[in-house]
């Protein structure tokens, strides 16, 4: 191809940001694939073998759940900053070189400028599963746990008073 026929730079540099951007996106979707299944299998597993773990098994994997939540919630949110970064640079690339209403990331603004909030119900989603295995962890750890010198977490607990 001669140097004539050759796309602008901006054109070619849109189209691969584009990209990534939807690659990013679809490993959103891989990423809660995922974390459903490690999730609620980590809890099945230690459901059905608690019986049969020591101490130390039962007490790390309580916090498995937990713990995997963190880490995907974590990694969804730099993959959703990194999706928000790609959108607002692709919007300057928009506003430079696209018709005047024209522009798909120009468009995913409201009147005040500021970015549509549509990704709410994914990130209540990880929130509440959040705090369901930090529940189950304690929970779990404290009726199925012997501590030593016979601490009893569950007699503990309910001698707290109620607020």
């Amino acid at each position: 191809m001669s140097e004539d026929q050759r796309e602008p730079f901006h054109v070619v540099e849109y189209r691969a940001l584009r990209e990534e951007m939807l690659l990013k996106i679809t490993q959103i979707g891989q990423i809660y694939n995922f974390f459903f299944v490690s999730v609620f299998a980590t809890v099945a597993w230690l459901m059905t073998y608690a019986d049969r773990l020591d101490q130390t098994m039962l007490v790390v994997g309580a916090w498995v759940p937990f713990l995997v939540t963190q880490y995907f919630a974590a990694y969804r949110k730099d993959h959703s900053d990194a999706i928000h970064g790609l959108g607002r640079y692709l919007e300057t690339l928009e506003n430079r070189f696209a018709e005047p209403g024209l522009g798909w990331q120009r468009t995913v603004r409201v009147a005040d400028g500021k970015p549509v909030k549509v990704y709410w119900r994914t990130r209540a989603i990880f929130l509440y599963v959040r705090i369901a295995t930090l529940i189950f962890a304690i929970y779990f750890t404290a009726t199925r746990v012997r501590f030593p010198g016979d601490l009893d977490i569950m007699a503990v607990l309910h001698r707290v008073p109620d607020f």
